[in-house]
């Protein structure tokens, strides 16, 4: 089996497709390569109940994994253009515009920090290291 893994920004709103009794939600994915070049992906997952379709709006980065399917289409010149279908198997939100703003907790009256401060088992004395702002982490 091929397995394709992308990230990107949904371009459209997701909307819902029946293919062969089943409904899915139906999407594109921008795929930004370079500063000039980014390449368009639709997508495909199944939404029995039309629980995963809300959340699929413009804007938002997320990851996903599934099985690639080529196909053409001809555009307005009569020109075969190919193009990249995936049928999700794997989604996962990584971001929205919204979370930029978003704080992860309240500004005003703060009198406790927001997480315990950690100690060390073997001297007694605090750990240095600062949970939010150690963020080199790979994901």
């Amino acid at each position: 089996m091929i397995k394709i893994e992308l990230i990107g920004k949904i371009g459209k709103d997701a909307i819902i497709q029946t293919i062969k009794g089943k409904d899915y939600a139906k999407f594109s994915l921008a795929i930004t390569l370079d500063k000039e070049h980014t390449e368009w992906v639709d997508c495909l997952k199944i939404d029995k109940e039309h629980n995963l379709t809300p959340y699929l709006t413009v804007g938002k980065t997320i990851y996903v994994e599934g099985k690639p399917y080529a196909n053409a289409y001809t555009n307005k010149e009569g020109k075969a253009i190919p193009s990249l279908t995936v049928w999700i198997n794997e989604l996962e939100f990584i971001s929205s515009p919204k979370d930029s703003t978003q704080k992860p907790y309240p500004e005003e009256n703060h009198t406790e920090k927001p997480y315990p401060e950690n100690k060390s088992i073997q001297s007694g004395t605090q750990n240095t290291l600062d949970p939010l702002v150690f963020n080199d982490l790979p994901f």
